[in-house]
């Protein structure tokens, strides 16, 4: 197996700047993880924002919570009608926004 290499560093220092640097909040959902977006964050970072990715328990395929518990997306959203699941989908947003 091939590995996928990235020039990203986790928890750096950010370069000395007259400005403050913009941030960027990149909130995937609906099964993707933060890790799929490496190359879109890499060149927005590569513009001077400060990217923060952030996977959401039971909104991306898995996250690993404090207790060491596996909170796996939430399938079952498929199945319900149209308006059932923007409603789950607005609810989801909620929480992901709080």
């Amino acid at each position: 197996m091939e590995w996928i290499r990235s020039q990203n560093l986790l928890n750096v220092t950010p370069a000395k700047s007259l400005r403050p640097y913009p941030i960027l909040i990149l909130s995937p959902g609906k099964g993707t993880n933060v890790e799929f977006y490496n190359s879109l964050a890499s060149e927005i970072a590569s513009h001077g924002y400060i990217v923060v990715g952030l996977n959401h328990p039971y909104d991306v395929a898995a996250v690993e919570l404090s207790d060491h518990r596996i909170a796996a997306f939430y399938r079952d959203q498929e199945a319900l009608d149209r308006s059932a699941n923007q409603a789950f989908v607005t609810e989801r947003i909620k929480v992901r926004t709080r």
